[in-house]
């Protein structure tokens, strides 16, 4: 038996460097890649990268094309100037303005088409409030994103201990069989010698069947878990050989996206907190317009004819908004509020988290305390075994006696197993929660 342990303990070592193993952290970052949410963080940035780009483009020259075919109802009319005159004083006038001088009144029908051209020299901190909330809408976004990752990696992780678990039960279920034949050869050899009864050999002969069953049900377990971690890395992990992992570093530093989601919707509020003030800035900018129609813009040369004319203006323009004093104190009560619903979200997440840190620590404490009991427990199944087998040996036959033996000295084995990677699974998970 002894000889049976240490050329598996070979042959396992071997193995061990022969073939490459898959560790938890490339299985949650082949999760990650294969998730399809991952695909938002570079749509996240192109996005912000035009958001950016367009509020630099705000200080770029605005130009506007144009123009206008209208009728007015009231133009500059000369007889409009001596409507109420006496008809001498209005034959007078008539005679000189349309024989003399030539004037003429103003046409109802106008048209005008042109260039407007202006250059912002200070818009009140506008544009850099832009490209900050551009930046902090994305930081948003990613974080809603990294909380959605996080939950598929603790998926992962909950799948691949799983797995590392039922395998474990799968080695002490294979061991268990193999006591249980070596134990069935040796019954046998004294049924034939007449030293045992067929009953005997049926209570070791139902015992190993039911070993075998065991060892199909687990098998069949490990089975679909290895396909849901096919499913969540995008890799065939029906064969793969899963790495037992380390014991985790400290988790100081480490901040979940949750906590990181709350701060960049705080940091936007701050943002639209700050537009108040900014919208009620001065607006400072140069201007310039230039157009073609008619009327022209001095009236005289309207008078003395029709014909369309070139005008331009240009100068600087301040302007104050003064509209958004009406809702500002309503706005600002608004923004408090969402502030301080982030805050109470905060707390929440503080005191959710805070439980489960205490929780996995006292479940991590009693787990030690139990590893440092497994060793001996499973030292002294294993003496009372080797007695039993002993006595089977001797002709002291007592089947019921060794398979509660072999049972109890597997389930010693199994349960040390299990602590520890209930351990490690326990650590990882403390380092999740990051505080």
């Amino acid at each position: 038996m002894k000889k049976l342990l240490l050329l598996c303990i070979i042959l396992t070592s071997f193995r061990t460097v022969a073939v490459a193993e898959t560790s938890l952290d490339e299985c949650r970052e082949a999760a990650r890649d294969n998730f399809p949410e991952i695909r938002k963080l570079d749509i996240i940035k192109a996005t912000s990268d035009c958001n950016l780009k367009n509020a630099s483009m705000s200080w770029l020259p605005q130009v506007v094309i144009g123009g206008q075919f209208y009728w007015v109802n009231n133009v500059n009319s000369l007889d409009d100037i001596f409507a109420n005159a006496g008809p001498i004083s209005s034959y007078v006038f008539h005679y000189v303005t349309d024989r003399i001088l030539h004037l003429e009144s103003e046409r109802p029908w106008q048209y005008m088409a042109g260039v407007s051209l202006t250059q912002n020299i200070w818009d009140g901190g506008a544009s850099a409030l832009i490209k900050k909330s551009a930046e902090a809408e994305a930081e948003s976004k990613e974080a809603e994103v990294e909380v959605n990752l996080l939950a598929v990696e603790e998926q992962v992780d909950e799948v691949y201990f799983s797995i590392l678990l039922l395998e474990q039960r799968l080695k002490q279920a294979e061991g268990k069989i193999d006591v249980l034949e070596d134990n069935f050869k040796k019954l046998r050899n004294l049924y034939q010698e007449g030293f045992a009864s067929e009953i005997d050999l049926s209570k070791m002969e139902v015992e190993i069947l039911s070993a075998e069953q065991k060892v199909d049900e687990i098998k069949s377990e490990i089975k679909v878990f290895r396909m849901s971690l096919s499913l969540l890395t995008g890799m065939n992990m029906a064969d793969e050989e899963l790495a037992i992992p380390a014991e985790p570093v400290s988790s100081s530093g480490y901040q979940r996206p949750e906590f990181l989601l709350l701060e960049n919707r705080k940091k936007m509020l701050g943002l639209k907190e700050k537009k108040l003030d900014v919208e009620l800035m001065p607006k400072i900018a140069l201007f310039a317009d230039a157009g073609y129609g008619y009327p022209n813009r001095n009236i005289f040369a309207n008078l003395t004819g029709h014909a369309p004319a070139f005008n331009t203006q240009a100068g600087i323009k301040i302007g104050f908004n003064l509209s958004p004093l009406y809702t500002r104190k309503r706005d600002n009560t608004v923004i408090r509020n969402q502030m301080d619903y982030l805050d109470v979200e905060k707390d929440i997440l503080n005191f959710k988290f805070n439980l489960e840190r205490h929780q996995l620590i006292q479940e991590s404490e009693r787990i030690r305390e139990c590893l440092q009991r497994d060793n001996r427990i499973l030292e002294l199944r294993t003496k009372l075994r080797n007695a039993a087998e002993k006595r089977l040996e001797e002709g002291e036959i007592d089947i019921t006696e060794l398979l509660k033996d072999i049972n109890e000295e597997n389930d010693a084995a199994l349960q040390s197993s299990i602590h520890q990677l209930t351990l490690l699974k326990t650590l990882h998970q403390q380092t999740r929660i990051g505080m």
